[in-house]
């Protein structure tokens, strides 16, 4: 988790750079607020939630991952293949956290 913590920040951090320099180090057919692909950053967030739940931390995950979703709701075309990836990661997470009683009484 401290490598995928350590790659999401330098990804964040390069992002950052290039809309400073408002250049387009990728371009992406779904994209609908930018023109920079955030793939790589969604799939590196994708695994960083992953790895939460799997470290043992299924509520960690669905924090992560629906903070994830929301960020792919808002600039992502409705179609985007992500959006339904990231949507049955939430929904495992949200039932194996259910199964484990973490999320009752919320």
């Amino acid at each position: 988790m401290t490598v995928l913590t350590d790659l999401l920040n330098d990804q964040l951090r390069l992002e950052q750079r290039e809309i400073a320099q408002g250049g387009d180090m990728w371009s992406n057919p779904y994209a609908v607020v930018t023109n920079i692909d955030r793939s790589a950053i969604f799939r590196t967030r994708a695994a960083l939630a992953r790895w939460r739940g799997q470290s043992g931390d299924p509520r960690g995950a669905v924090a992560l991952l629906s903070d994830l979703l929301n960020e792919q709701l808002r600039v992502l075309r409705p179609n985007h293949p992500d959006l339904a990836t990231t949507q049955q990661a939430l929904t495992y997470w949200q039932e194996q956290s259910r199964g484990r009683g973490w999320l009752r009484g919320r």
